[in-house]
């Protein structure tokens, strides 16, 4: 409980500052966000300032998005006090548009998608033998399994991409062929 409520003050203290954490660091302290209820602190944090827009991604992609839609901020805290990221931002049309593309991208994902985001192996298993063609789909915003994979950081996950999905093949076959090349015309130049 102690450690929940430090996680969620130095994740505060980041948001509130003036120069906003990436959107990876903001996934990744979301990640560890245990109680929900001190994380209703950060709705205005984000909301009131059009730099931190972006942020409003690292909800989705820390697999938290239903949380962010249902967050309340905290009664007594500012004017914002008991309300939810839609009150909020019905007076930030850029904040709107970008909480209404979230909400396509998180609607977009497929459950292959959702496994890898989590680190899921056995449920990532048993969605890729119901539907093998989910390997090469895309979501929304054009991020592929591989983008979730990586996101979720499940070895096995990782390891059975490696092993059956051509696209990264061709990609480092590629890089190493045209190292190789380069490589020989330098030779061959010198």
């Amino acid at each position: 409980m102690i450690r929940n409520r430090a996680v969620s003050n130095v994740f505060w203290t980041k948001l509130s500052s003036h120069q906003p954490p990436s959107i990876y660091e903001c996934q990744r302290q979301l990640r560890q966000q245990q109680q929900w209820i001190e994380a209703g602190r950060i709705l205005p944090a984000i909301l009131e300032n059009p730099r931190k827009f972006p942020l409003i991604r690292a909800f989705v992609i820390a697999g938290h998005w239903e949380n962010f839609e249902s967050l309340r901020v905290p009664i007594g805290f500012g004017e914002h006090g008991g309300k939810t990221a839609s009150d909020i931002v019905k007076s930030y049309p850029i904040a709107r548009d970008k909480i209404r593309e979230c909400r396509r991208w998180e609607a977009s994902l497929s459950e292959s998608m959702k496994a890898a985001r989590c680190g899921n192996f056995h449920m990532f298993m048993s969605n890729i033998s119901d539907n093998p063609s989910a390997l090469e789909e895309m979501d929304f915003l054009g991020y592929d399994l591989w983008f979730w994979a990586l996101t979720g950081g499940d070895i096995g996950i990782i390891d059975y991409l490696l092993l059956h999905n051509l696209s990264l093949h061709w990609l480092v076959q590629f890089t190493l062929y045209r190292k190789t090349k380069l490589f020989r015309t330098s030779v061959v130049l010198s």
